[in-house]
């Protein structure tokens, strides 16, 4: 009696040993390698894993985020390594979404592996005509005037497109010097905020005011200097002095006859 039941109580252990290692293989999910760029492409809830470099650390632009080039990070508990702007990291987690801008969830910081080494993302220089969904995440500079201040919403044009610059409270970036009008050129991560496409710049830095050179020189059409190099040096055209050497000689010449006549009076 004692045996058959330490037969059952074996048997029962052997099944649900096995039940265990199907539910394993069933449930185990394979997380596909991909590129940044090409998490927007997948569906919600597909597991990937992918590489990148940091261009703005959790805490910056929010407590629950960071970007990589490509790609924004995200984690409902802020659980993160210490990261910095520059490291490189191999993340895994599932696709998601929020205000239609895809991302990646992760669980916790055990996610990321941050690489050795370190490298500069420099941004991408970009008219705001040709900024469009499939960029969003990446780093861009764009230069336009300021059409409009709203709250946390700059309005900038290029004098063809316009886009909106949005400042996050995180960054601590001083909005209040910006005024209308004002020519900037602007670093920022492209955020897609439902339908509206925005860039975030992430500090002070990112934001610098482009101020045109005063004109200290005559312009070329005078005929004094002709402006013609693009180092602005200026370059002496002769040609067109002749016409003052000339008249200059003739005035010399002028004065040193009417010199020589009151010389002979005088004598």
């Amino acid at each position: 009696m004692a045996n058959n039941k330490e037969s059952k109580f074996i048997l029962f252990l052997v099944f649900l040993l096995s039940f265990l290692v199907f539910c394993n293989q069933v449930l185990a999910v394979d997380s596909q390698y991909v590129s940044p760029d090409n998490i927007k492409e997948l569906d919600i809830g597909t597991a990937v894993k992918t590489e990148g470099i940091i261009i703005v650390e959790p805490g910056v632009l929010g407590s629950q985020f960071f970007y990589i080039n490509g790609v924004q990070i995200y984690s409902y508990y802020k659980d993160f390594p210490r990261l910095k702007r520059g490291d490189k990291i191999v993340v895994q987690g599932f696709v998601s979404q929020s205000r239609e801008e895809k991302r990646i969830n992760i669980k916790d910081k055990s996610d990321i592996e941050i690489l050795e080494g370190q490298s500069t993302v420099e941004p991408q220089i970009i008219k705001i005509k040709d900024i469009g969904y499939s960029l969003v995440g990446k780093l861009f500079k764009v230069q336009g005037i300021v059409l409009e201040k709203t709250g946390s919403r700059i309005f900038v044009s290029d004098g063809e497109s316009e886009i909106t610059i949005y400042i996050k409270k995180y960054a601590k970036i001083n909005k209040t010097i910006i005024q209308e009008g004002d020519d900037l050129e602007i670093i920022g991560i492209l955020n897609q905020n439902n339908d509206e496409l925005r860039l975030l710049p992430r500090s002070n830095q990112d934001i610098n005011f482009i101020i045109p050179e005063p004109d200290i020189l005559p312009p070329a059409s005078l005929g004094f200097l002709n402006l013609e190099d693009s180092n602005h040096n200026s370059i002496v055209n002769f040609e067109s002095l002749k016409p003052y050497l000339i008249f200059s000689a003739i005035i010399l010449g002028i004065i040193l006859i009417i010199l020589i006549i009151v010389k002979k009076f005088r004598d």
